[in-house]
């Protein structure tokens, strides 16, 4: 018999199809004189007791369809089996599941191609009602698809917790998805792997040694390629390390942009410059926010200098690290620049609610502290930000964390007009990224880079020549450039250098 596009198993009988108005529901009974009891396999006919099962399926047109089931339980008639009762097994559904086997494959299909939000809301037009957390979890009881071994292997690492735990992902670069992951990133495990999936003939890596060491004796006869992104990468983090020597040599504040120079201009000469030492804005922030912005840049100078005192009595830089109280990552960054790393002054960017500062606070001064009522005059005139965002400023007027009397206006070009500081990071960015894919401004500020870095320009020029050579694959140019590097070039590039010599195989 059809229903549709299905076809009854023949163990099955319709005996009832109701339509509904928002639901099909058909009613199946169970054919059989007996059943397998599923743990011994020993047929049954002794029947215990009849059950209704409720089954979700695939909809019919625009219409859910529900299947109810009428099943029996028999008595186990082997005396040796554990299991006295069981239930008679369908063929159109797992044991205790609540969908049938062909819904759970499409609604499997539905997650793999979108995920578990996105899966949840296209199931539920289709009439396939299913949460997103559901589907995540039918997901995961799905059993991995058998891989064959590939031929052009891809590994890297990846994080359990950032900078504590990391594990090992590989890829089939043939055909671009992931294929295992491994719980650690060790030597010992990828070599495991590939001694239990042979064929493998290249293998793409960074260029770590754990890797390295890993395919030498896992895959011994596989050609191993340090990729062009983790060489960028690498070659980024010199620049960076570069800048962190360098730090002195950096603006203090970014250029005005060339669109809002001529305004900013005569903006900035009334209002002074940065406060570097407390790392705000003559403007921007209270009289006890200064004060404690100026004991925490004291507390951190004080850690500098006992960092350094360790330094120059011998101690390695992870001894000194823990006596000072900081990371090793910070120490080496700290040692590394030429004098106390000031913070960064950080950019705050425009917002909507700049603009009703200034009726805020004279509304606040008149004694009107409703913030609802204040929301709903600010509304009135324009604004259509967040609430909250209106609770909160009133909230730092209440507590006293703003000065009632200031002049908004020139703030709201100085913080719209103005780059942030330039930082050893975006100052790495700004050599690796495409000159032309920079604007005015970036090139503007590459350009004062250059000039008052003189460490800057020497890796530019071998920044550009080493991207250029990456991007044309001219592999023959490489030891000409290495040359260089490691003669006329900065230490952190020599460095770098001296790794891809290491290196030079792959």
């Amino acid at each position: 018999m059809d229903l549709g596009l299905w076809r009854v198993p023949e163990n099955l009988r319709i005996d009832r199809v109701v339509i509904e108005e928002r639901a099909a529901i058909i009613t199946l009974a169970t054919t059989g004189d007996t059943a397998r009891c599923p743990v011994c396999r020993h047929p049954s006919s002794k029947t215990h007791r009849y059950s209704m099962r409720s089954l979700a399926d695939l909809p019919s047109g625009d219409l859910p369809v529900t299947l109810r089931v009428r099943t029996r339980h028999f008595h186990c008639q082997n005396p040796c089996c554990s299991r006295k009762l069981f239930s008679e097994r369908l063929d159109i559904a797992r044991a205790y599941a609540r969908r049938t086997e062909r819904l759970r494959l499409a609604l499997l299909e539905i997650g793999f191609a979108l995920g578990g939000e996105a899966g949840s809301r296209l199931a539920g037009e289709l009439r396939m009602s299913i949460s997103g957390d559901t589907l995540l979890n039918l997901m995961r009881t799905a059993p991995s698809p058998e891989v064959e071994g590939p031929k052009v292997l891809g590994v890297d690492d990846w994080a359990w917790r950032k900078r504590h735990r990391y594990g090992t992902i590989l890829v089939d670069l043939e055909h671009h998805r992931p294929i295992d992951l491994l719980p650690d990133a060790s030597v010992e495990s990828f070599t495991h792997w590939l001694s239990q999936h042979p064929g493998v003939e290249v293998i793409s890596r960074d260029r770590g040694a754990i890797y390295a060491d890993g395919a030498s004796r896992g895959a011994p006869g596989a050609v191993q390629v340090a990729d062009r992104w983790h060489l960028t990468k690498n070659l980024g983090d010199a620049l960076e390390e570069l800048f962190n020597r360098n730090r002195s040599h950096l603006p203090e504040i970014g250029r005005i942009t060339a669109g809002n120079a001529s305004q900013a201009g005569g903006i900035l000469s009334g209002l002074g410059r940065w406060d570097l030492e407390s790392g705000t804005s003559p403007l921007a922030a209270s009289p006890e926010q200064k004060a404690k912005q100026k004991s925490r840049r004291e507390e951190r100078l004080q850690r500098y200098r006992r960092l350094m005192e360790l330094r120059e009595r011998g101690a390695t830089i992870k001894d000194a690290a823990r006596s000072v109280g900081i990371g090793e990552r910070t120490a080496n960054r700290w040692i590394a620049a030429a004098g106390f790393p000031e913070r960064r002054v950080r950019r705050r960017s425009y917002r909507e609610l700049d603009e009703h500062e200034e009726y805020i606070r004279k509304r606040w001064e008149e004694g009107c502290h409703n913030r609802t009522q204040i929301w709903r005059e600010v509304c009135e005139q324009g604004y259509s930000g967040p609430k909250h965002s209106i609770y909160r400023y009133i909230l730092r007027l209440r507590k006293g964390l703003l000065a009632t009397t200031r002049d908004p206006a020139p703030k709201l070009h100085i913080l719209r007009a103005s780059e942030p500081q330039l930082a050893p990071r975006r100052a790495s960015w700004l050599l690796l990224r495409d000159e032309d894919a920079l604007d005015d401004a970036q090139r503007e500020q590459l350009a004062e880079l250059l000039r008052v870095c003189p460490d800057a320009s020497i890796a530019h020029q071998l920044t550009r020549r080493f991207l250029r050579m990456l991007r044309e694959r001219k592999s023959g140019d490489l030891d000409r450039w290495l040359g260089e590097a490691r003669g006329s070039g900065p230490s952190e590039l020599e460095s770098f250098a001296e790794g891809v010599r290491r290196d030079y195989a792959a």
